[in-house]
């Protein structure tokens, strides 16, 4: 499935979650873990002041990429993480580069007050 198709056929959470894949990677801060993802997208869904969706769960943003990374949009680079219990935690990165990620996302009307919200490096 083309990363556009994949997209446009993503949840609202999917696309949100893409969106903190993309932020994250422009940042240089991935592969990233569930819980930096969610922080990431509850963050950026108070920075946008628009009622999108409300914040995302822990199985919300574990859902989403799963999802993601059937469609080919992020890849899981392993367990390299640790979690509090010290099992490994899955690792994401996007698989497109970022700045496609962010054009892609722009199309997506629900998605579009939350990239105006964010400063992209």
């Amino acid at each position: 499935m083309s990363g556009t198709a994949a997209i446009d056929s993503a949840s609202l959470d999917e696309c949100v979650v893409l969106l903190a894949v993309a932020r994250a990677a422009s940042e240089g801060a991935t592969p990233a873990n569930q819980a930096q993802l969610r922080a990431v997208c509850n963050d950026h869904l108070e920075e946008a002041e628009a009622a999108v969706v409300g914040t995302l769960t822990e199985a919300d943003v574990s859902r989403a990429l799963y999802s993601l990374e059937e469609a080919g949009l992020v890849v899981d680079e392993g367990p390299a993480d640790s979690s509090p219990t010290g099992k490994g935690r899955p690792i994401y990165a996007p698989v497109p580069d970022p700045e496609s990620l962010f054009d892609e996302l722009a199309g997506v009307d629900d998605v579009a007050p939350l990239l105006e919200a964010i400063d992209r490096p």
